[in-house]
């Protein structure tokens, strides 16, 4: 939109810069006025020195210093194949990059080196779309070796919303016992306690004899206070394993007293702080009406669910018969 001065018309040309680029990347590819090659292997593609050193850092150093680079005809780069670099002179004069789940990973690491930001950005926006269960744990690791923290905090979401499918995956018997403790320790982290205990043991046992020195440390991750009772009984109190560390053995007891005589909570300090653990963010109390009377008329076959958080009520399935007096609350989720 053209802007009125006091003294006359400032105009614009909203297409000019797009044109420009248009005419540069029709120059390249007639190689006309180009002034340097760029090489990978036997693979080169002429270009022009402006126009990288304006496209970002990494080249403005390379052509705008000292270096011998910006006095060669061949400027050869290591560390990115042919095809990724094609892809990366045409987002240079197009301002467009084509990722693919075959070229995301290539791609992300040249827009890294090369210094390229937004191409960076997009590549993670591209990860973050194609997140699961099975591949969050590795993402998470990969946005650590690019410092790309939305990857990272979208990645560990997903790692902590869905513990079952995370659990059963190949990468968490990859990590190493600190990452398996901040995940375990985790208060996001979704998922029954029962689910985090099996979690834990199947990560030990993929090497026992290298893990087994972890598992009192993350043992205590477990919060034993919100388990099911018969679980606890029948998978995790004479557990082989954990009876033979003796501070294991410790908390085993002080949990079994606390759940089956009603005792006070434990008298050791540090077993009080176990105890005391909050539950995680993922459990939720809520209050089920089943049946009664509705209108103080007609028994109804109405279910309706209270939510404490928010406060409200809403209706699930129907009863398959009416019902006068019942209700319920939710114990153990």
């Amino acid at each position: 939109m053209d802007e009125e001065l006091p003294d006359g018309l400032l105009f614009k040309d909203q297409d000019f810069s797009s044109d420009l680029l248009r005419q540069l990347n029709r120059l390249r590819q007639s190689r006309i006025l180009t002034d340097v090659s760029i090489c990978t292997g036997p693979w080169e593609a002429p270009c022009h020195r402006t126009v990288l050193a304006s496209s970002s850092p990494y080249f403005r150093a390379m052509f705008c210093s000292n270096f011998r680079e910006s006095r060669e005809a061949k400027v050869q780069l290591k560390g990115i194949d042919s095809a990724t670099l094609e892809r990366i002179i045409l987002y240079v004069y197009t301002g467009e990059a084509r990722i693919t789940a075959e070229t995301v990973l290539p791609l992300m690491e040249a827009a890294s080196m090369l210094q390229y930001p937004k191409l960076l950005e997009a590549c993670s926006s591209y990860l973050q779309s194609q997140l699961t269960p099975g591949n969050c744990l590795g993402m998470v690791r990969l946005s650590e070796v690019f410092s790309c923290e939305p990857l990272r905090r979208k990645a560990r979401e997903v790692a902590l919303t869905h513990l079952p499918e995370v659990a059963a995956s190949a990468d968490l018997k990859e990590l190493c016992a600190l990452e398996l403790r901040d995940y375990l320790g985790d208060d996001g982290l979704c998922g029954e306690e029962e689910k985090v205990f099996e979690a834990l043991m199947v990560w030990i046992k993929h090497d026992l004899q290298a893990r087994k020195r972890h598992v009192q440390e993350l043992f205590r991750q477990v919060r034993l206070q919100y388990v099911h009772p018969a679980f606890f009984h029948h998978f995790i109190a004479n557990d082989a394993l954990l009876q033979s560390s003796p501070p294991c053995r410790t908390i085993l007891e002080a949990a079994r007293r606390q759940m089956f005589s009603l005792h006070s909570t434990p008298s050791a300090p540090d077993l009080q702080l176990l105890w005391h653990v909050p539950p995680r963010n993922s459990y939720q109390d809520f209050l089920l009406l089943l049946g009664g009377r509705k209108d103080n008329q007609q028994t109804t076959r109405d279910v309706l669910l209270y939510d404490a958080q928010s406060g409200q009520w809403r209706s699930l399935a129907k009863l398959p018969a009416r019902l006068y007096k019942a209700s319920a609350v939710t114990l153990h989720r």
